[in-house]
């Protein structure tokens, strides 16, 4: 005859669906009585992937296990890997398993946050498919779950798509089930500067794609703040973002490249052009032909080439006509770029003849048609020559009626004439302009002296056009450069000024 069982037990039985079962023999000596003898059983039945059967708990064990609603029985069942199952038991220890579901048995217990993070670290750095973390205190648990700790450190530690599902009683638990892990590089970022950081070190390997994931702290910060946001778009620009969000926080960002000039490149050199469309492999063809025609043993002179090829090739635009404008297609294809299309052309092009280029965003300081200056977005490139990078800006180098050298070359000093860009996390610049690198008729000028000479030069050079480029701590501004070149001049002139630059560029017989 059934023993009256404590309300509270029989309360129990019924709200977990547990069905209570009569008393059935069993030899004593037979019975399981500690958790190494049931797990070294479970384990058993689970290479069997079996999905009912029959266990012979000790009545002390069970009692002790069945405390605090079969908390330390249910632990086990998770630690043995059990994820899912009908149970029914009797008071003596008597229990029979229906609809079991079995999973590989990596489960971790944890006691404080730190404990937790550490837990879904060590996990998924074994690259399981799916796991069971046991919270031994129920705030903790609750908090867990509040703060979304389990999206958050699965996706910080290298879990691209993971199913979380949590117990709801003791034990408590998380189960992590359907684990993929990325196949992209991925970094954590802590705040504005490592994100800024780990952009810069991904686009200076040239990486296609890859992910960002915001530690927990971060995370919240960056979910509630739209303008740091935009400021950290801003500062990769080169670059398109996909983000992932569970319940408003920040899980991960996905990072691809902007450019079809960094698809291309990669394709090129992983050897696999399946992910390259139609357009973009016409540009491909042409960005060979090209770099094969600029290519010398001088990395500055093959520089030069492309630089030129490409003034010769591509009109200006900014009427956004087509996307294509905005890149190496419009560029290549269509002859028709703006500011991105040449940089994204430059940086193709060049790359494929051997060179190291990257992309550079910023401002550009620009006349307006009432003489004053405005900083407007502005894309160029920057190439790496006897080791030290230099700037090169194809499309204020593209004039109207001839192609200049202004902006090929140069150095931190005179770049930041007109270009403004966040220095403290891009690449460094060659901090002074190599004037053997810069072309003959150009000249460094430092007073009346100088822009003599330079006159001098250029009419035994035959130079039809010449720039005079004021030195560091020269003094002269346009008009005092001007009275000097027509006293020195013995020809009809025509003349610009860059203000920004202090540039003056001649042309004789104008």
């Amino acid at each position: 005859m059934l023993k009256r069982l404590p309300r509270s037990l029989l309360a129990l039985a019924l709200v977990l669906g547990f069905v209570l079962l009569p008393v059935f023999p069993a030899a004593a000596a037979n019975r399981i009585a500690d958790d190494g003898t049931l797990l070294e059983e479970l384990a058993e039945l689970r290479e069997m992937n079996a999905v009912g059967f029959q266990l012979s708990l000790k009545k002390s064990y069970f009692t002790a296990l069945a405390e605090n609603d079969l908390a330390g029985l249910s632990a086990l069942f998770l630690s043995a890997g059990m994820t899912d199952y009908r149970l029914r038991y009797n008071t003596n220890g008597d229990l029979t398993l229906d609809d079991v579901s079995w999973t590989e048995p990596h489960t971790a217990t944890c006691s404080t946050e730190e404990e937790f993070r550490e837990a879904v670290r060590d996990l998924i750095s074994q690259g399981v498919s799916s796991c069971q973390i046991i919270v031994t205190d129920e705030n903790l648990f609750n908090d867990l779950i509040a703060g979304k700790q389990a999206f958050l450190c699965s996706a910080m530690y290298g879990a691209e798509e993971v199913s979380i599902r949590t117990t709801l009683r003791a034990p408590y638990a998380f189960y992590l089930d359907n684990i993929k892990y990325y196949d992209l590089p991925w970094y954590v970022v802590s705040g504005e500067e490592a994100w800024l950081t780990a952009i810069r070190e991904m686009a200076e390997g040239n990486a296609g794609s890859f992910y960002l994931i915001p530690d927990p702290a971060f995370a919240e910060a960056v979910s509630a703040d739209e303008e740091m946001l935009k400021r950290l778009e801003t500062a990769g620009a080169a670059f398109e973002y996909l983000y992932t969000y569970s319940e408003g926080v920040l899980l991960k960002v996905r990072v691809s490249a902007r450019y079809p000039g960094t698809r291309i490149v990669n394709a090129v050199r992983e050897e696999n052009y399946l992910g390259l469309n139609h357009r973009e492999r016409e540009t491909l063809s042409a960005a060979l032909e090209l770099a094969e025609a600029c290519r010398r043993e001088d990395p500055l002179e093959t520089a030069l080439l492309v630089h030129d090829a490409l003034c010769e090739r591509i009109v200006y635009t900014d009427d956004d006509a087509t996307e294509e404008d905005d890149n190496a297609i419009g560029a290549l294809l269509d002859g028709r770029a703006n500011c991105d299309g040449y940089a994204d052309a430059f940086y193709l092009t060049g790359t494929l003849a051997g060179l190291e280029i990257r992309n550079q965003h910023g401002n550009s300081r620009r006349k307006e048609a009432d003489e004053s200056y405005r900083d407007v977005s502005h894309m160029w490139n920057l190439i790496r020559i006897d080791g030290s990078w230099r700037m090169v800006d194809v499309t204020w180098d593209d004039q109207e009626d001839r192609t200049v050298h202004t902006w090929f070359n140069i150095g931190a000093d005179r770049a930041r004439r007109t270009h403004v860009w966040d220095e403290k996390n891009s690449t460094p610049l060659l901090e002074k302009t190599d004037l053997s690198g810069r072309p003959g008729n150009e000249y460094l000028i430092r007073d009346e002296e100088g822009i003599q000479r330079a006159v001098s030069n250029a009419e035994a050079n035959g130079y039809v056009f010449f720039s005079l480029v004021t030195d560091e701590g020269c003094s002269l501004d346009g008009g005092a450069v001007l009275d000097c070149l027509a006293r020195a001049m013995h020809s009809s002139f025509s003349y610009g000024w860059n203000e920004y630059m202090r540039t003056m560029t001649v042309l004789y017989g104008v």
